[in-house]
């Protein structure tokens, strides 16, 4: 919208103040953390006990390696509006700040002198097929001028954008990869050994089979079953999943991405 006067700003939707967003730390974090995490006392602590019960159930021990955890969750932090320097002009309060719509959504514009900035608002035009256009001049968080042309919009989007493009990216505490390493694996060893008996159980009962082929599953699967098929390709499979790769076990049914575990004081 409005003049090409300015140059427009690619302008990335915020995460806001509703949580973090948690993402997949990646192969190569997950696997340079990988041997410090994993030396935590409670963590051989728990191989010892997951270990123990795989023994007493007939079930084969397999080496605890990155692939063995699956997803490991870290928080995404959400990114500030404007680049720092940008952002940094932004929040003076003694420079000229003009917020105003652009063809791809609004941007922001520092000016040291008020007769300029002034000059560029009032030459903004409104967009040719929306009629949506123009701008509000802001100092000091009092509003010198405006020259709008809404359609859409309001004062208050302006004002708003305006609050966000002076703040800074928040900063995000937990975001430690081996933290989040050494916890992931105390649940899943936590969950394995909880799961040895009926996973011993299911071993039992497909080895009596003896079946010629996988015998292929479908619906929603249970945590013992899907533990089952990880470590026993041989015996069953899950009809239209894939269980080539570490990401792509399904998650009791779900194909999409699995729900990031809940905080923990442990």
């Amino acid at each position: 919208f409005g003049s090409s006067l300015l140059p427009p700003l690619a302008l990335r939707t915020p995460t806001g103040g509703v949580g973090v967003r948690m993402v997949y730390l990646s192969d190569e974090e997950l696997a340079a953390n990988f041997a410090a995490a994993t030396a935590a006392p409670e963590v051989a602590e728990a191989i010892a006990a997951w270990s123990a019960a795989w023994q007493a159930h007939g079930l084969h021990h397999a080496e605890v390696t990155p692939e063995f955890l699956g997803h490991v969750f870290v928080p995404d932090p959400p990114e500030q509006l404007l680049p720092e320097d940008r952002r940094v002009r932004a929040a003076d309060p003694d420079l000229c700040q003009l917020v105003y719509m652009t063809d791809v959504g609004m941007d922001l514009q520092t000016f040291d002198d008020e007769g300029a900035a002034r000059d560029t608002l009032m030459a903004l035009l409104p967009d040719e097929i929306t009629g949506e256009g123009g701008g509000l001049l802001i100092r000091a968080d009092q509003v010198l001028a405006e020259h709008l042309m809404l359609k859409y919009m309001s004062k208050e989007d302006y004002l708003e954008f305006f609050e966000r493009a002076k703040r800074p990216a928040p900063e995000v505490p937990g975001r430690d990869p081996v933290e989040a390493i050494r916890r992931t694996a105390l649940d899943r060893l936590q969950d394995l050994t909880r799961l040895a008996p009926a996973i011993g159980e299911l071993k039992g009962e497909y080895e009596a089979k003896a079946l010629a082929s996988p015998e292929v599953i479908y619906g929603r699967p249970s945590e013992a079953l899907i533990e089952f098929a990880k470590l026993y390709p041989n015996l069953v499979t899950f009809g239209g999943c894939s269980m080539g790769g570490r990401r792509a076990i399904p998650q009791a049914g779900d194909e999409t991405p699995p729900t990031p575990p809940p905080e923990r004081d442990n």
